[in-house]
């Protein structure tokens, strides 16, 4: 019997928190895609073979633009690797260190008010490059110490405890901005919920501008930092974020350095000057808006200023009703019809959002991301189509092909209009039977244009639609009885959007005043008119199915509104008539740089392509020295891989348990580049731990080797408003123990012995989306089976079965959630026992027993969004609870165990920042209230982990 003990105590970290054993899903294609590289002084182009035009105009663009962007902070980089991710569906981009690359998602959005006037891929260069610079410019004084004891990741976490996530992504969109024909800077909708909370509130104290808030909805740190980063730019000059930074980045191991590097250079600290720009926006805006004349407008919804919500996209059906796309800080996205008091008429999936929605005859049209199961470096864009009639969802396009943006059914709802990006970036605008998804037929686009927003005009069969060129946007107009395509209007940088035909007119969304607002173009004599002027802008027109009413969003501190006007174009004003409100904000940054169009000739240099050989690139190391890891509890000194295809992850190091004193060398590799993640580690080291023998507590240590070797698929099955994922996973693991110190071994007989288990699991996890005040899912199961037993001989046997399930509800109140969980463990009674996969009743030791059956009722609400800074160290967002029953119980030798496990408790937890930066930490404390004994523990509470 002590035997048994003995090694169940050892036999606690076989496959629980094993080091050696890795679980990161790395997002990589297919197998099947091959890919070559173009190499130029600067940058090393990685893509998919087929794509080379691209990526040689990619090669050309970003070494024309490398001085340019670098010189304001004055560091040149060194050779980066770009990878042009043509398989995504997603629009977006990211430069990181971990390791060192650039990845480019090259399929263009249909959201304007995204990409302004710049091509997507130019926009791309500009802004990620900028980030390159900014990371080549991280490594100077004590950060340059930092990075070569402790590689890419000490290097990037010293950098953001230097300066703040505002000015990486800040900077980034000034440069976008100062250097090409567009940039977010210049579209007025991507400050407008900061001009509305400024306003309409006041100015937020920093910490809530920067940090954000459970309470208000607060304009990311992108917008933040372009207005802070050019606000300094425009008072100090075109240097100043080069002094500023390579101070900060110099002293980064000394508390507040960027604040005390601001003090320097501009006289004030971080805090004055914020309040400073604040004051000055304020001022600017207010003289935007001071004498702007307004129209008149009902709006069809009502807002509560504490519960940001949008009702995007408003559209007639022909049952009367008035449907918008609902979202908010405390609402995920649903279609919503205002005319029945925001009954719930669907809720979409993962949206493609593409700034419109398309109704017609009762059904709606939009469009939703499909994933590859496997690989996640491919992802799909299909038409979902939902008759609010018949209640039938139907999709368009291949789940394992289609790269389909905007959506737009025609009056009889037939025929849908779509873009297709293919696999190369070539664009068509499509017709598309709406029952089949069969092509109708297919605009012809030789200069391979962008087309974006189409749209049917009203009960004919014609088709208006925006074309993005490299010069600027073109109004478009198609005929479907002859197939003519014909250019209406060449509105040149005028960030046009949501064009909507209403004959005689064409009405669109324009920024051309300086504040968003609804327009009209006359077919016949091209003259322009304003029709809306709100305060903070106007966007996305729709008319009534009579068409003496016009829909459109209207936009305040609340969020978007659906506001509706009689439709009378002679109350509208000429565009000549309408005063300019442009504030010139970003005009200095333009003229420091010597110019907007940094993309106007780039030149077009033949580079060498080569076959890019994945096989010899699998090893890259890119971060070494030690590490603090929560998980296991243990300080760990490692040196990290990772390739730039993300085919493979490696690991090597030392890792010491404070728990134990003790410590292992060890190592993992996980080859994720086939189907099966394949995934190999070990490590040999010490254990020492206390326990009780004889009535007395001892020391016991001895000597383990590991060697774990399994396969696992991840699949992520999401089609819908639910989250699906489905995981299966084999590991095998042998473990030899021996070198016992040698009281123990004398005193137990102890001997040396190998242990060789195999272990199988399945999870399964099917959760609603959820929204930012959510604190669980309000709907959703997850189920977690796992046998492992040792069916290939060693020194112990032993089997285990365990099951576990979880059933999440809502409660009572908004953001109240409702948990039950319940699992089973069926353990062999043999000379060993493996460590449980369940949670024990809180409160409690854990227990041993032949079958276990265990359970929680848990109730978890919001009870305060605070918003209390306690001065530069914490920042409170939210404080919450989560009430728990937990239960569990015992058999023996197939008979009821006489001891219940019952316990009731809190856990009382805030939701908070520190030392002023953005991610958000979860701590707090469990009270738990044991029956049994009478007794109430308090814990230390991280994340849902106790102490």
């Amino acid at each position: 019997m002590k035997r048994q003990i003995l090694l169940f105590i050892i036999s606690l970290s076989v496959f629980h928190g094993s080091i050696s054993e890795a679980q990161i899903v790395l997002n990589q294609n297919p197998t099947r895609i091959t890919f070559r590289k173009i190499e130029t002084p600067g940058f090393k182009i990685i893509f998919a073979k087929g794509y080379d035009s691209a990526a040689l105009y990619m090669a050309n663009t970003l070494q024309h633009i490398y001085r340019p962007v670098s010189a304001s902070l004055g560091k040149y980089p060194r050779q980066i690797g770009v990878i042009l991710q043509n398989r995504h569906a997603v629009s977006n981009g990211f430069v990181t260190i971990t390791p060192r690359r650039s990845e480019f998602y090259t399929m263009p959005p249909q959201n304007y008010n995204f990409t302004g006037t710049t091509q997507w891929l130019d926009l791309l260069a500009v802004h990620e490059f900028r980030h390159v610079v900014q990371y080549d410019k991280a490594i100077a004084g004590l950060n340059k110490w930092i990075y070569y004891g402790l590689g890419n990741e000490g290097l990037g976490a010293a950098s953001f405890l230097a300066v703040p996530l505002w000015f990486w992504e800040g900077d980034a969109v000034l440069a976008e901005t100062a250097l090409t024909p567009g940039g977010r800077g210049k579209i007025p909708q991507f400050d407008m919920l900061y001009r509305a909370t400024l306003l309409e509130y006041g100015a937020f104290n920093y910490n809530k501008q920067f940090l954000r808030s459970f309470k208000h909805f607060v304009p990311n740190h992108y917008v933040l930092g372009y207005h802070f980063t050019t606000y300094l730019r425009n008072e100090h000059g075109y240097d100043i974020w080069d002094n500023i930074t390579e101070d900060a980045f110099r002293q980064s191991l000394i508390p507040y350095p960027f604040s005390r590097a601001m003090k320097k250079h501009t006289g004030k600290y971080l805090l004055k000057n914020y309040a400073e720009m604040s004051a000055d926006l304020q001022q600017m805006w207010e003289a935007q808006v001071e004498t702007l004349p307004l129209t008149n407008a009902k709006l069809e919804t009502t807002h509560h200023f504490k519960r940001y919500t949008d009702y995007n996209f408003p559209q007639a059906l022909q049952n009367g009703g008035i449907i918008a796309l609902k979202s908010g800080i405390g609402d995920i996205q649903r279609f919503v019809d205002l005319s029945q008091d925001e009954r719930v008429v669907f809720v979409p999936g993962i949206m493609n959002v593409a700034g419109m929605l398309s109704a017609a005859r009762n059904k709606i049209a939009w469009n939703e991301f499909n994933f590859n199961p496997r690989f996640r470096a491919e992802n799909y864009s299909v038409i979902k189509i939902y008759d609010a009639t018949t209640k039938e969802l139907n999709t368009i396009g291949s789940q394992s092909q289609s790269r389909y943006s905007a959506a737009a059914l025609s009056y009889d709802a037939s025929m849908v209009a779509t873009v297709h990006t293919d696999f190369e970036n070539n664009y068509t605008l499509s017709i598309l039977d709406a029952l089949n998804g069969d092509l109708l037929y297919q605009l012809p686009n030789p200069s391979n244009d962008f087309p974006a927003m189409p749209r049917w005009a009203g009960d004919r069969h014609e088709l208006v639609f925006i074309n993005q060129t490299r010069v600027g946007k073109q109004l478009m107009h198609f005929n479907w009885e002859d197939k003519s395509v014909e250019q209406l209007a060449d509105f040149g940088n005028e960030n046009i959007g949501h064009p909507v035909m209403q004959h005689p007119y064409v009405l669109y969304n324009s920024p051309v005043s300086g504040i968003d607002n609804i327009y009209a173009f006359h077919l016949a004599t091209a003259q322009r008119y304003q029709v809306t002027s709100r305060r903070f802008g106007a966007f996305n027109p729709a008319l009534n199915l009579a068409g003496d009413s016009l829909y459109f969003n209207d936009f305040s501190a609340a969020g978007m509104a659906v506001a509706k006007m009689p439709y009378e174009p002679e109350e509208w004003t000429l565009l000549e008539n309408i005063w300019g409100r442009s504030t010139g904000f970003y005009e200095q940054i333009i003229a420091q740089e010597a110019g907007e169009d940094l993309l106007e000739s780039v030149p077009d240099s033949v580079y060498r392509s080569e076959e890019f050989p994945k096989g010899r690139q699998l090893l890259n190391v890119y971060g070494w020295g030690p590490k603090v890891t929560t998980t296991d509890r243990a300080l760990t000194a490692e040196i990290t891989s990772q390739d730039l295809l993300s085919n493979m992850r490696a690991a090597a190091g030392y890792q010491y348990d404070a728990n134990e004193s003790a410590g292992a060398t060890y190592f993992s590799l996980s080859y994720q580049g086939i189907y099966p993640i394949i995934d190999i580690g070990g490590s040999i080291g010490n254990r020492n731990i206390s326990t009780i023998l004889n009535d007395t507590l001892r020391n016991l240590s001895w000597q383990e080797k590991s060697l774990n070797v399994g396969v696992r698929v991840p699949l992520l099955l999401t089609r819908s408003k639910y989250l699906e994922s489905l995981n299966f996973s084999v590991l095998n693991s042998i473990r030899w123990v021996d070198d016992y110190n040698f009281n123990i071994r004398r005193e137990t007989q102890l001997s040396d012995g190998m242990l060789n288990a195999m272990r199988y699991r399945v999870s399964y996890s099917r959760v609603l989306k959820r929204s930012q005040r959510d604190i669980y899912s309000r709907w959703g199961q997850t189920l977690f089976l796992h046998y492992q037993h040792t069916p290939i001989g060693g020194d112990f046997n032993s089997a285990q079965f365990a099951g576990e399930g979880n059933l999440f509800l809502p409660g009572l109140f908004r953001h109240h959630h409702i948990r039950l969980r319940n699992g089973y463990q069926r353990q062999q009674i043999d000379n060993y026992r493996f460590a449980t996969p369940l949670l024990f009743p809180r409160g409690y030791f854990y227990t041993p027993y032949r079958d276990f059956v265990n359970g929680a009722v848990q109730y978890a609400f919001p009870i305060w969004y605070p918003d209390i800074a306690v001065g530069p160290f914490f920042n409170v967002q939210r404080i919450k609870a989560d009430t728990f029953y937990d239960y569990g119980y015992g058999f023996a030798d197939g008979r009821f165990d006489a001891r219940w496990f019952q316990s009731v408790g809190v856990d009382l937890t805030a939701d908070f920042n520190l030392l002023r930066h953005l991610p958000l930490f979860e701590a707090g404390v469990r009270i738990s209230y044991v029956p049994e004994f009478n007794s109430t523990t308090f814990n230390l509470v991280v994340g849902s982990f106790g102490f």
